[in-house]
């Protein structure tokens, strides 16, 4: 995979998505002086073109990114879901823009995949990584030497210390804390408010403090 280091937001972004992520998303890259020319959703059968955005269903998102030099980005919440619609579109890593909200302090050191959005008052530190199309979201951080994997949310207000581990697929939630040296394993889930003091199994739901095992998921289908 291709980390970057932390730039400027692409001039033109085609979000793939239309929910309330894909508008905080607009606004992001419109605060970086971008500009969405288009939203693809699987809700659109045909494109149509409102006074500043072309709406078209998702098929057309190869064509669109020719048509306006335009860097995709997956508009979708839920990292599954996030995961499922990048396979299925096999777009090359080049295509995928990172989102950085202007209000965001990223480390000169730190590398973020392609696809990967950075929200209003995220911090990434010192020689931290973020995968590929992961959410920073609102005031989180990802503290010194941390390393984010694929398809991750930090949810707001969640904070991390150094040396953290957060593997694929993991979701941590709105003002989780991890300690250092911890590693929140793929797929699982920390439960909103949860302290992780210790390393989380996988497919497993977190919560409390300090964060204890709650519920399973099913293994079927994750990497």
């Amino acid at each position: 995979m291709d980390m970057r280091p932390p730039n400027a937001s692409p001039a033109a972004i085609v979000l793939i998505g239309n929910g309330q992520h894909a508008k905080v998303i607009k606004e992001a890259v419109e605060a970086g002086g971008g500009r969405v020319v288009a939203i693809a959703d699987d809700n659109v059968t045909e494109r149509y073109e409102t006074a500043d955005v072309i709406y078209a269903p998702v098929k057309d998102v190869a064509a669109l990114l020719l048509q306006f030099a335009a860097k995709a980005v997956l508009a979708i919440g839920n990292n599954r879901t996030r995961m499922e619609v990048a396979k299925s579109l096999s777009l090359l890593e080049d295509a995928y823009g990172t989102v950085i909200h202007p209000s965001a302090i990223v480390s000169p050191s730190a590398a973020i995949g392609p696809g990967t959005v950075v929200m209003a008052g995220a911090i990434i530190q010192t020689d931290a990584s973020l995968g590929a199309h992961s959410i920073l979201n609102t005031r989180a951080s990802l503290d010194h030497d941390s390393a984010a994997g694929n398809f991750v949310h930090l949810c707001p207000g969640v904070v991390t210390a150094g040396e953290v581990v957060i593997e694929t697929g993991a979701m941590v939630g709105t003002g989780a804390t991890i300690l250092p040296r911890t590693t929140v394993a793929k797929w699982s889930t920390v439960a909103a408010g949860a302290v992780v003091t210790h390393h989380t199994p996988a497919f497993t739901t977190v919560a409390g403090v300090p964060a204890r095992p709650l519920v399973q998921k099913r293994k079927g289908g994750a990497k």
